[in-house]
């Protein structure tokens, strides 16, 4: 694979989000018993602490919408894409508006950011990708299809594979390798220039006007045919993450799709959530789907196992952010908080109006959230009150202390056999616990499911001598 970063040998420099569609489309809604339903019942959430808010760092505002948001939290700085097709530059720390970024002729829908904080990817409803150099402040790349594909909703970066994945308003993922890209010059076919039927046909004079083409300031990416994967999902592409060598993507068909990314971007399964994916967050191995109606499911990655669904009275779910304690969902009522393991269950009017972004920052040993909304406003939020340090997992040492830390942190998970909707949180992150615990110690371990019930965690320790026949010993527990 290569290792070189294809983003650092630039030479050139420069200088109405529409909300989501989603109700255009048809939705999907299965009237069929689920063992989900249940849990849904023990998990719902109709008895909420009104306005018991965290407090409220600081909010910006603006003009026009907050679409998206992404923080750069090593260099102290908040990155916003507007309704009004600027990218907007906030310093956490002194709360100044330092500059804005222009290039976008559209709504900037969504951004994401290269694991060393060196890049910001940003795409819109212009139907383009725009690379920024964080250092400079300056655009390196523009990406743009010969195919209309509409507005952009959603971005991921892989850094181990130098590829931007972004998902289309036409239903299609596409995705371009940096380093292997070779860069245009003509940008007569930039989805702003290209002759359009409609609006670029001649008049009652018989006479058109021309478009004016701006003078190059950045590199020209074309999307090769080979790398659009057209209909990938059966609706818009609202929401994509990256996990390991996987990218997942969730679309307005309802369904969350995993595509192994070192195997050609080839789809491995398919996670059906019966309603519109509008957003998805990961954490741990759990993945958080936010769907119409406010609802939420969750899923164990491990298993491929819906092991939640959860259902709250507020509207779409637009956004969701999840930390190490809690989950938090944006929609038309304000921000949702459901702590893991526990009934602590809150709502709070961050906005006056939808709740559009949500992200979680880790800066100066404190747990923020950031929200932007259509009030033209961004807010941060101080949320380390609700947010335990991460329990970590022990090295791998057979010392009697450490031993005994091991063995401390795995009981301090919940974990109840008789009743496992109770605790399913606590439980599976048990399982992924020993899991990990087994690795470390050089054994081949694995997560095998269980219908409607806690995993088995299988791990096996291999004998030095391979080529003797030795006597295998089974140990058998209750985790």
């Amino acid at each position: 694979m290569p290792t070189k970063n294809a983003l650092d040998d630039n030479p050139l420099v420069s200088h109405s989000r529409r909300l989501p569609l989603h109700n255009l489309l048809p939705t999907r809604k299965s009237y069929s018993p689920s063992p989900q339903r249940s849990i849904s019942d023990l998990e719902s959430l109709s008895n909420f602490n009104k306005d018991e808010k965290p407090e409220l760092i600081h909010r910006w505002h603006h003009q026009y919408s907050i679409l998206s948001t992404v923080t750069f939290p090593s260099l102290g700085l908040l990155f916003c894409g507007t309704q009004d097709h600027q990218i907007l530059i906030f310093d956490m720390e002194t709360y100044e508006r330092k500059d804005a970024l222009t290039g976008h002729t559209g709504s900037v829908l969504c951004l994401t950011k290269s694991k060393d904080e060196k890049h910001l990817f940003s795409g819109g409803s212009d139907s383009l990708v725009k690379v920024w150099d964080v250092t400079t402040m300056k655009e390196t790349h523009t990406i743009y299809s010969l195919v209309d594909i509409g507005d952009i909703f959603s971005l991921a970066w892989s850094s181990s594979l130098n590829t931007i994945f972004f998902g289309a308003q036409n239903a299609s993922i596409l995705f371009v390798h940096l380093l292997d890209s070779i860069p245009k010059d003509d940008p007569s076919s930039l989805p702003s220039q290209r002759f359009d039927k409609f609006f670029d046909s001649t008049g009652p004079t018989g006479s058109s006007s021309q478009k004016k083409v701006d003078k190059l300031q950045t590199r020209l990416i074309e999307i090769p045919s080979s790398n659009i994967i057209p209909y990938a999902h059966n609706g818009f592409v609202y929401t994509m993450e990256i996990h390991e060598n996987m990218l997942l993507t969730g679309g307005g068909d309802g369904y969350v799709k995993i595509w192994d990314l070192f195997k050609g971007v080839q789809l491995i399964k398919t996670l059906d959530n019966d309603e519109s994916v509008l957003s998805l967050t990961r954490n741990e191995s759990f993945l958080y789907c936010g769907l119409t109606d406010g609802q939420l499911k969750i899923w164990d990655l491990s298993t491929y196992q819906q092991i939640r669904s959860l259902q709250s009275d507020g509207g779409d779910i637009l956004a969701l952010a999840a930390s190490n304690s809690c989950i938090y969902k944006g929609s038309s009522d304000g921000v949702i908080k459901w702590k893991f393991g526990g009934d602590c269950k809150e709502e709070w009017e961050a906005h006056q109006g939808l709740v559009l972004s949500t992200e979680i920052a880790y800066k100066d040993g404190k747990v923020l959230l950031i929200t932007g909304g259509n009030d033209a406003s961004v807010a941060i939020w101080d949320i380390s009150e609700d947010n335990a340090p991460l329990r970590r997992t022990s090295v791998a040492a057979i010392d009697n202390d450490s031993l005994l830390t091991t063995l401390g942190e795995m009981v301090s998970f919940k974990t109840v056999s008789k009743k496992p909707e109770l605790y399913i949180d606590d439980s599976r992150r048990c399982a992924a616990f020993l899991t990990s615990i087994f690795k470390k110690f050089g054994a081949d371990s694995e997560i095998i499911p269980v219908e409607n019930g806690n995993p088995v965690v299988y791990g096996c320790l291999k004998g030095k001598d391979y080529k003797t026949k030795n006597t295998r010993v089974l140990l058998y527990g209750h985790y």
